[in-house]
């Protein structure tokens, strides 16, 4: 990165913060960042099944682009999933024991591959 340094402001061996502003193509498959839970030691996201019942799936991770996150593997296009208040649903599940403890909840959820505003 070259920058202009009129009036000799920068100085070698200053430090500076840069903004990169970039988004994800369409073509690939994200999901909100918010809709992933990071343990740590896992990235899990809450899978909508056809009954309503919610199960964590482990998912694998690419590039991050504001408020997306790019999937490569773990769920595809088109399945429903918990967008937002994911930290809710990781506390409920943990007092079920099938993972299904907010089954049904309204706006929650949103198909995996589209963008959410």
């Amino acid at each position: 990165m070259a920058l202009s340094n009129r009036g000799g402001l920068l100085k070698p061996g200053m430090y500076g913060t840069m903004y990169v502003r970039s988004g994800l193509d369409s073509a690939l498959l994200h999901v909100p960042a918010e809709a992933v839970v990071m343990t740590g030691e896992r990235n899990l996201v809450y899978v909508v099944r056809a009954d309503g019942a919610l199960v964590p799936r482990d998912v694998v991770l690419g590039i991050r682009a504001g408020d997306q996150v790019q999937v490569l593997s773990g769920v595809r296009a088109g399945d429903r999933i918990v967008a937002s208040a994911n930290f809710l649903v990781d506390a409920e599940s943990r007092l079920t024991t099938d993972g299904a403890g907010m089954a049904g909840m309204p706006g929650m959820e949103t198909p995996a591959g589209k963008a959410h505003p």
